[in-house]
């Protein structure tokens, strides 16, 4: 026991620069040790997690570990971009890994197979369809005018290597957005999703308008939840439930108001019967008051006594682990099981980019869920299926 919590001090303290299997009388510099350290680190991050699989709860002590790894290398100043390529080789094993179980048949008695991608993008994968939220290929290294381009470029820089997402594009065969964030639309994803005839749904005035000649993009956009079908590119009907509501509210350096990011909260009835809910940024504080015609707030909405009787019952809910009311969003929705998004946004700010640690000490979820991390899935079974 003592060894192996000798072995993860050591793994810990390499993670933030203070030890290393290279000297630094072998580096040439500073920043050719840290690099040759993050390279290590993030190959062993990838060992412990392929070894110790996602599991429902408290994390064992090895997936916190490589979790707390990773956190001491995304949230250190010099990433990005100094390590750029560290990190998009680390992505492209772990989501090879994805396209090869993507590949194979969905086991017996699975009803849907969650695949994490980056950030907020999650595939939900059924033996009838595959169905994609907020897929980007992360622009925290900048990247086309989200709002303008069409993302007809075949290379802008991202986490994700472009051949690798447009393979998950090809499996995919409908996309919903959230919003028009840089961490949840990319346009050159929405661009091929277009190209291919696969239907995209999403929440923003902006995207319709740059998008106004395929008739594969759609804006849902009414003001009050509704529920309304969507056909996927294979032809299989999906009952959605959509919650309007916003990013959050936004202010200038002043103080003064600039408004809102209208934001869709998606509930998804898959063929057989299994339902997922993605949040997006859906982030109600209880102040702003959102143009529908009851005259509610985004927080008033999203609350128990009005979802009681219209949202269907969510098995698998897709949800931000920063948001401000996240323990009462979470009990509205009372999902099944619980998936926390939006960890370690390597497009924000140092430090802004939530971290394990924040999310175990702030969290008071007492429904189950399952902390895991891009190029990984879990897989939830609807006993209606039986």
């Amino acid at each position: 026991m003592m060894k192996k919590y000798l072995n993860t001090l050591i793994i810990v303290l390499s993670a933030w620069g203070l030890a290393g299997s290279v000297s630094p009388l072998q580096a040439q510099d500073d920043m050719s040790l840290f690099n040759s350290q993050v390279g290590e680190q993030l190959a062993m991050v990838h060992t412990l997690f392929n070894r110790f699989k996602p599991c429902k709860g408290e994390l064992p002590h090895e997936r916190k570990m490589a979790f707390y790894i990773l956190d001491a290398i995304y949230h250190n100043s010099s990433l990005p971009p100094q390590n750029y390529t560290l990190v998009r080789d680390f992505m492209s094993r772990r989501l090879m890994q994805v396209l090869a179980d993507m590949n194979k048949p969905l086991p017996s008695g699975v009803s849907a197979r969650i695949y994490k991608i980056y950030n907020c993008g999650v595939v939900v994968r059924t033996k009838d369809v595959t169905v994609a939220f907020d897929l980007v290929r992360g622009t925290g290294l900048g990247g086309e005018d989200i709002a303008t381009s069409l993302g007809q470029k075949k290379r802008t820089m991202g986490y994700i290597d472009t051949d690798l997402m447009q393979q998950i594009i090809d499996k995919c065969d409908i996309l919903y957005v959230t919003h028009r964030h840089s961490d949840h639309y990319d346009p050159w994803v929405l661009t091929r999703f277009a190209a291919g005839k696969k239907p995209v749904i999403h929440s923003d005035e902006k995207i319709a308008e740059v998008y106004k000649d395929y008739d594969s993009v759609v804006r849902a956009r009414r003001n009050g939840p509704w529920k309304e079908t969507f056909v996927a590119a294979n032809g299989v009907k999906l009952e959605t439930f959509i919650v309007p509501g916003h990013q959050s509210l936004a202010y200038d350096a002043a103080g003064n108001y600039l408004g809102q990011l209208d934001n869709n909260f998606y509930v998804v009835t898959l063929p057989d019967g299994t339902v997922v809910a993605h949040s997006g940024d859906q982030n109600p504080d209880g102040h702003e008051v959102e143009e529908n015609q009851e005259g509610l707030s985004d927080m008033d909405i999203l609350s128990k006594s009005y979802l009681a009787g219209k949202m269907p019952k969510v098995n698998v809910f897709c949800c931000i682990i920063w948001a401000r009311y996240l323990n009462e969003m979470v009990d509205a929705v009372n999902p099944d099981v619980l998936v926390p998004m939006h960890w370690a946004e390597l497009g924000h700010e140092v430090p802004t980019r939530y971290t394990l640690g924040e999310w175990l000490l702030s969290s008071r979820i007492t429904h189950p869920y399952y902390m895991y991390t891009w190029g990984e899935w879990i897989d939830y079974s609807n006993k209606n299926n039986n």
